[in-house]
């Protein structure tokens, strides 16, 4: 563009000087002949237009123009121009291309823009006028008839049927005003000049000069100029995603703009902003001493689409701001810079120097670059990324070559992203974002009782501090990270009903949630992360706010809002078992010391045991008591300590092929009725002291007492005491 800019200066001066001397081919009010003809020196060559074509795998081309050695290019309309010396551009999927020959300022000058093409598309050749520069049908304009009022210094024309803009030059002696031009009809003559000249244009198509008008400054009277400045044209703003933007205004010195409807404004000498979420904006043109600002606002736009994630503005390392790291281990992070190159919007863009390769982490705060609003953590970015249809970034490949982008650190999966040269539009969805999130979830060796995020090193895809991870190679730059709203029509699922029994929380499970997820708030503060409930009910061993919701697809349906109720943790008793009696004597001890019989025989044998290696095995030869020894970590165990326990419990396999009856002490009452196999005998506390109340020898420290009937076989085997706590 700024050769284009020097080719009209170069022209104007030329055509001013002619008018400084006053010299035009019919006087000064005559019509010196066409603007680009007899009255221009040097005047730069206009360079061919390009014949573009998009073939179906999207490889944009056309063929070399004469005299052309560099094009310029746009993608989809935008307002950043590629210069390249090639003849062919890879576009994207969807993506549109316009191209025009890229003038020197000097000899050439830029031409007409080619049609904007997408894939498969072609477009038609010559020199003809586009759209864009003017010229149409347009064959002739008529020369512009200038007056001057002489108390404003103003100069004034008619507009001209088919005219798009108007080239002036000032000249007062032999002071020459390098001039420019204007889509406006009135223009405020410098003090210092007193003559000017114009001529209408529309692409290639130009009007003579008009008559050279000379100001009488005697008339002038700049205290009365102020309120008869014309106007600047009102601005047009347009929005996409977080970014606003509008065309320059002819003569503007800049933009005011305020926020929300609010009092304040603020000013700019750009035509592009970002808007946080749910912000809105309003423009108008500065005026200068030539001309007023715009009469009215501009319309106005809202973001009613994304949050602004990261705005690329910083590479601060500490605890606050807008944070972006990148690469090795060194206290500077010289890999990231601050750049003013290669920018989407605001002032600067980050630039990291990838070299082989390393991890980039800009870190994601949500709408602000100060404050307490930076996302920390599994949860939140979960929480935030279950609204979030993508996550959308902009990034400038450096590279001369196609660059793979991974997230995190890792070659071992495919790229998220293939990195054209140029500018890349990197989006990434909730499912990608998600399952990364889910696995660093399931697999960070955190404290789930404390509540404790990973290491930082544990979470694969985002760390504690809100770093969000990338890996390529390289040199990159990043701009304008937004997470944008999911505005799909899909189906809330609905919140669960939930329901308390005891220590355990159930729900009625909805087929179209894809899982559960829970956590428990404990004095406000949390008991642990969300995680996935891996059954239903759920077991909670704290008092607390308990969290529920039901997470959909993302496509179809979306997550429900959080089920929350308040859980009192009952304390359930638990019991304690003891073992009394192992029924194996270790080496060298006699099986006496543990167990014996009146009439019958004890011995250790490893046919039958519930638990080490072998049990006693009884057989006796009439009815009789058996004597059992009970002893705990103290000692024998005494009539007091027997009472401590709730329940006495004994394995006792019968051998036999019927039913034998097994007695207390007393011989009358019926302990339980042993059937083939294995019986666990339970003796609970009551019953204990009713038999030891109607006889003491029931329990002779250490001895337990049962009376066997004769020709049975019982194997005894692991007595314990149990006590609820």
């Amino acid at each position: 563009m700024k050769g284009k800019k020097l080719a009209k200066i170069l022209l104007l001066v030329g055509v001013a000087s002619c008018l400084s001397f006053a010299t035009m081919a019919c006087g000064e009010d005559g019509n010196g002949g066409a603007g680009g003809g007899t009255n221009v020196e040097n005047t730069p060559t206009k360079l061919g237009k390009v014949v573009l074509s998009v073939d179906e795998n999207g490889l944009a081309t056309w063929e070399a123009v004469e005299g052309a050695t560099e094009y310029e290019y746009t993608l989809d309309g935008g307002a950043t121009f590629v210069r390249t010396t090639k003849c062919a551009v890879q576009l994207e999927e969807g993506q549109k291309i316009k191209v025009r020959t890229a003038g020197d300022g000097v000899n050439t000058r830029h031409g007409n823009w080619s049609e904007e093409l997408g894939f498969g598309e072609s477009s038609g050749g010559g020199n003809e006028d586009d759209p864009n520069e003017g010229g149409g049908e347009v064959t002739s304009l008529e020369t512009p008839v200038v007056t001057i009022d002489h108390t404003t210094g103003i100069a004034s024309w008619e507009a001209v049927e088919g005219a798009t803009e108007y080239v002036y030059a000032f000249v007062y002696g032999t002071n020459i005003q390098p001039a420019g031009s204007t889509t406006e009809t009135s223009i405020k003559i410098p003090d210092i000049y007193g003559e000017i000249a114009v001529f209408a244009k529309n692409g290639d198509v130009e009007s003579g000069w008009s008559v050279k008008k000379t100001w009488d400054k005697t008339q002038y009277n700049p205290g009365g100029n102020e309120q008869e400045k014309p106007a600047l044209s009102n601005v047009v703003v347009s929005i996409t995603d977080n970014i606003a933007r509008w065309d320059a205004v002819a003569n503007a010195s800049g933009y005011i703009y305020s926020y929300d409807g609010g009092t304040t404004t603020f000013e700019t000498t750009k035509t592009v902003l970002s808007l946080d979420y749910n912000q809105s904006l309003q423009v108008k043109a500065k005026g200068n001493a030539t001309y007023a600002d715009s009469e009215a606002w501009s319309n106005v736009v809202k973001n009613d689409t994304c949050d602004v994630l990261h705005r690329c503005e910083q590479v601060n390392f500490g605890t606050t701001g807008e944070l972006f790291n990148a690469g090795g281990t060194d206290a500077t992070h010289s890999t990231v810079f601050k750049s003013t190159e290669n920018v989407i919007v605001g002032d600067y863009s980050v630039r990291v120097e990838a070299g082989n390769g390393t991890w980039i982490v800009p870190y994601l705060k949500v709408n602000g670059v100060e404050g307490e609003n930076r996302i920390t953590g599994v949860k939140p970015i979960r929480e935030h990324m279950e609204k979030y249809e993508y996550l959308q970034v902009e990034i400038y490949n450096a590279n001369d070559k196609d660059t793979a982008l991974y997230m995190y650190e890792t070659t071992t999966n495919p790229p998220v992203f293939t990195l054209k040269p140029g500018w890349n539009t990197v989006k990434l969805n909730r499912e990608l974002v998600l399952s990364r999130i889910d696995m660093a979830d399931e697999n960070a060796d955190y404290q789930e009782e404390t509540g404790m995020v990973a290491p930082r090193w544990g979470l694969r895809q985002l760390d504690e501090w809100g770093g969000f991870y990338f890996y390529t190679t390289g040199t990159v730059y990043f701009d304008n990270f937004i997470g944008v709203y999911d505005k799909s029509p899909a189906e809330k699922l609905p919140a669960p009903q939930l329901t308390v029994n005891g220590n355990n929380v159930s729900w009625t499970a909805n087929a179209n949630a894809s899982k559960y997820v829970y956590r428990l708030e404990v004095d406000g503060e949390d008991y642990h992360l969300e995680k996935r409930a891996e059954g239903n009910p759920i077991t909670l061993t704290k008092s607390g706010k308990l969290y529920v919701k039901a997470v959909g697809d993302g496509a179809n349906y979306l997550s429900s809002d959080y089920a929350v109720i308040d859980f009192t943790y009952v304390n359930v008793p638990t019991e304690v078992k003891t073992v009394l009696n192992r029924c194996e004597p270790p080496a060298g001890e006699q099986v006496a010391w543990y167990m014996t019989a009146q009439f019958g025989t004890i011995t250790q044998d490893a046919t039958y045991h519930t638990e080490g290696n072998s049990a006693f095995k009884l057989v006796t030869s009439a009815d009789g008591y058996v004597c059992i020894m009970l002893r705990d970590a103290s000692g024998n165990l005494t009539v007091d300590g027997l009472k401590e326990f709730d329940k006495l419990y004994f394995d006792i396999y019968n051998a036999g092929t019927e039913a034998v009856v097994l007695k207390f002490f007393d011989g009358a009452t019926v302990v339980t009725t042993l059937q083939t196999g294995w019986n666990t005998v339970v003796i609970d506390k009551a019953t204990i002291e009713s038999q030891l109340a109607k006889d003491s020898s029931q329990f002779v420290s250490p001895e337990f007492r049962f009376v066997v009937p004769g020709g049975c076989t019982l194997y005894f085997d692991n007595v314990q005491g149990g006590k609820m706590q």
